[in-house]
């Protein structure tokens, strides 16, 4: 249960005492990294694609949403389904024991791609494809242009990477580039239509993630319980990160609210599905 999560990971942050991050103008946020990856694939820029994923590795190989664009790409160009589940398992065994930095949703989005890599695998060695087989025929510089997918894998795991830095199982905090605040435009958007924004499948990442905290601000001016809302409604894919975000930063204030939701019967069957 994503709430009962969300609960206990805020009870340990008001006990604790504040993190530390590591401050740098230079990282750049998971959304920026994916969307970057996404022009380069659609506009089929691969050779820069490759560049920019492995300038990643080399100035941020500890960075959580380095590591997800470097096993997508070994998987999707290189058909290392190995090398990919072993990059994914690494972020996932520290995730494991830092529930203060990395969510419970991500931690979830994260189980269910390594578990679906595994399938790969399998189905790949019972049918004795090998790795070099499947490089040359799979690789997507030698398939036309219309028979590659639109977007790049995995926007959900981008939308809810944590900006954190993982090295031997020790989870350090990341402070990316700062992002602007939401425009005046989207700010005078109602819910309904910001949430066309958000789960619109062809809006740019960059502009579905403006309107998560365009939605996230307008819940904040009328009282966290609105905001707690991005916790468990069906869009919380999307808002659930910056909500969070949100309630920690209520510090004290937020646990009546968070004791209410985890209590109120109305919510129980959201937190059974969650």
């Amino acid at each position: 249960m994503i709430v009962l999560f969300i609960a206990v990971t805020f009870v340990f942050i008001c006990i604790v005492s504040k993190r530390g991050d590591i401050k740098s103008e230079r990282t750049p946020s998971s959304i920026e990294i994916y969307a970057t990856i996404n022009a380069m694939w659609g506009s089929a820029n691969f050779a820069p694609l490759k560049t920019f994923v492995k300038g990643l590795g080399e100035n941020y190989d500890n960075y959580v949403p380095a590591q997800l664009a470097r096993t997508d790409y070994v998987f999707i160009f290189e058909s290392d389904v190995s090398e990919a589940i072993k990059g994914l398992e690494r972020i996932q065994c520290a995730s494991t024991n830092n529930l203060l930095l990395i969510s419970p949703l991500f931690s979830e989005l994260l189980n269910g791609k390594i578990g679906r890599l595994k399938d790969t695998k399998r189905f790949r060695d019972d049918h004795g494809y090998t790795k070099a087989m499947l490089k040359d025929k799979l690789d997507p510089r030698k398939a036309p242009k219309d028979k590659l997918p639109k977007k790049w894998i995995d926007n959900e795991l981008f939308f809810n990477a944590p900006e954190v830095m993982v090295t031997n199982n020790l989870v350090v905090s990341v402070s990316p580039l700062k992002t602007a605040a939401p425009s005046p435009s989207l700010m005078a958007k109602t819910e309904k239509e910001l949430k066309l924004i958000i789960c619109g499948d062809n809006t740019p990442i960059i502009e579905r993630k403006a309107a998560v905290r365009a939605l996230v601000s307008q819940r904040r001016a009328v009282g966290l319980q609105e905001v707690a809302k991005g916790l468990y409604e069906a869009e919380l894919l999307y808002t659930y990160n910056d909500t969070a975000d949100e309630v920690v930063r209520a510090g004290s204030a937020a646990v009546p609210v968070i004791l209410g939701l985890l209590n109120d019967p109305a919510q129980r069957i959201s937190q059974k599905n969650l």
